[in-house]
């Protein structure tokens, strides 16, 4: 469970990582998602199984 505030900081930090990960999944609540800002996220191979 993330706001998407949090995310957008998994985001950025991943971007500068090469290191994989086991996120299968994201519920986001809090506040508005904007899913534009899941683009850079979905960009990259490795993320691509995330739901």
């Amino acid at each position: 469970n993330q706001t998407p505030s949090a995310f957008r900081q998994l985001i950025t930090a991943q971007e500068e990582s090469q290191q994989s990960h086991s996120l299968r999944q994201v519920i986001f609540g809090g506040e508005a998602l904007d899913t534009v800002m899941l683009k850079p996220w979905y960009a990259r191979p490795v993320n691509a199984g995330t739901q």
